[in-house]
């Protein structure tokens, strides 16, 4: 069986870059993945300590898309 995970552009400052994730399309969002800017792998889930993999996924495609065009993607998915 393979994993998915869909995530959706928040906001974007200096700092940080927020997405709203989840792991299943007809879900509408599971929490919120803020990402500091300076160090893309220190990025938290608010009001939690959980690491989901719907979370990574995200972070890991929308940084690897940040880096070769230069601006964050407003839609993020990750199918496995």
């Amino acid at each position: 069986m393979g994993s998915a995970a869909y995530g959706e552009l928040v906001s974007v400052d200096e700092h940080f870059v927020t997405y709203r994730f989840a792991d299943d399309d007809r879900v509408k969002w599971d929490g919120t993945v803020v990402i500091p800017v300076d160090d893309v792998w220190k990025w938290q889930v608010t009001g939690s300590s959980e690491r989901p993999f719907a979370a990574q996924a995200i972070v890991t495609k929308a940084n690897r898309r940040f880096k070769d065009v230069g601006e964050w993607p407003r839609f993020v998915a990750f199918q496995s």
